[in-house]
């Protein structure tokens, strides 16, 4: 299949209920490639406390647009 997915955990509760979807599907073995955008309260741990940014940077956006689905 190769198909590759961005997969957007979520903040608070949402990782919770993703994680054991996206092992489940793993555990198929269907091919499938997962992609993980930094987004929310990644995009903000993922750059320096001084710095103003989006919480949906432009580097999440590029790896939506280049996966088959989200």
């Amino acid at each position: 299949m190769n198909k590759t997915i961005a997969v957007i955990e979520g903040d608070d509760a949402a990782p919770e209920a993703v994680r054991p979807v996206v092992a489940l599907l793993d555990s198929l073995q269907l091919g499938l490639t997962w992609v993980y955008p930094e987004v929310g309260e990644a995009a903000e741990a993922a750059r320096p406390s001084d710095a103003a940014g989006s919480t949906f940077p432009d580097s999440a956006r590029a790896v939506i647009d280049t996966a088959d689905t989200t």
